[in-house]
């Protein structure tokens, strides 16, 4: 059964996630395929030489050899028609299914932490979203409590975590105490406390590919109501970049906690 469509190329890209989402060569396949499924400009079943010239249309390079080895691992995300060369293909649910969960994604996401469900749930959410970040932590919030410790403890205790933050005006000694208990622990985290605290406004944390922002602080996250807006790679890259030069010249001129 044929799709109807009603949609040039250059209208159908604009309403699809962006290609510089898909970061393997199968995921731009699937994107191919699907704004081909959606353009008056392509037949249903497409070839791979025309596959690769619709991508080159969005400024992706992919020769059709390439375009061939790549949906050759496609399995059932695509139908095909004919064989050798001549093979034409279609995606059909599955793939969109699983273009959808790899790269649609990636943009903008908040979590909403209500602050009333049971402890064990609220850190639940932010577990999970903890899992999903790779790379090194980088972590900024001038307030700092021994609820930020309880926050930290939920991530591996191989991965390297800093946090920079300021001297709280009350109980000093003993954050200092705990954070030396602490990094007994998780020996790869570390403290630093900016010496120009005025400075400080927004509270994020930083990974290798996203950057969370965090309303209420790193240590209350849970303990009342709040929002997490993560930005992750490719929508997130330019304002992470500029966070994470920031955060390094600060890092750089701050003294241990």
């Amino acid at each position: 059964m044929s799709t109807k469509k009603s949609h040039g190329l250059v209208s159908v890209i604009r309403r699809l996630p962006q290609v510089e989402g898909c970061d393997t060569p199968l995921l731009k396949c699937l994107w191919g395929l699907k704004a081909a499924k959606l353009s008056n400009d392509y037949p249903e079943f497409i070839t791979a030489g025309a596959l690769s010239e619709l991508l080159l249309r969005s400024n992706v390079s992919l020769n059709s050899v390439r375009v061939q080895r790549a949906l050759a691992r496609a399995g059932d995300a695509v139908a095909r028609k004919g064989r050798g060369q001549e093979t034409e293909f279609r995606i059909v649910g599955q793939g969109e299914r699983f273009l959808e969960e790899r790269a649609g994604n990636q943009g903008p996401l908040a979590l909403h932490i209500t602050g009333k469900a049971p402890w064990s749930d609220r850190r639940f959410v932010v577990k999970e979203a903890m899992k999903k970040a790779s790379g090194d932590v980088r972590i900024l919030d001038k307030y700092f409590g021994m609820e930020s410790l309880d926050f930290l403890q939920d991530f591996q205790r191989h991965r390297r975590i800093r946090f920079l933050t300021s001297h709280p005006p009350k109980n000093l000694g003993h954050l200092q105490r705990e954070v030396v208990r602490f990094k007994k622990e998780f020996s790869s985290a570390e403290f630093k406390a900016y010496p120009a605290p005025h400075e400080l406004h927004d509270r994020y944390v930083l990974f290798d590919k996203e950057v969370w922002f965090v309303g209420h602080g790193i240590k209350d996250i849970g303990a009342k109501e709040s929002f997490v807006v993560l930005l992750q790679d490719p929508f997130g890259k330019d304002i992470r970049k500029t966070l994470f030069e920031s955060f390094e010249e600060r890092w750089a001129n701050s003294p241990d906690f």
